[in-house]
């Protein structure tokens, strides 16, 4: 059984609140030209896009992520 994998991640914002705005987060992706092409939507409809790679852990039945593996990163800095 798997215990381990990596998912890729956006979180967005409509340009003219950000930061301030609420964000949100959308559902994870298993490949990095998933969410990128995720994100050129989000972008086009005036939304402010930061992409993410998690590694995340199986916990009992949920899947959280693991902060301390250094291949949880912002992908577009």
């Amino acid at each position: 059984m798997e215990l381990t994998r990596t998912v890729y991640r956006c979180t967005y914002a409509q340009k003219d609140s950000f930061p301030v705005g609420p964000v949100r987060d959308s559902h994870a992706f298993k490949t990095e030209q998933e969410v990128r092409a995720h994100a050129d939507v989000l972008k086009t409809r005036g939304y402010a896009v930061h992409l993410w790679r998690m590694r995340e852990v199986k916990v009992g039945r949920r899947w959280e992520t693991d902060l301390y593996n250094k291949l949880t990163q912002i992908l577009d800095q």
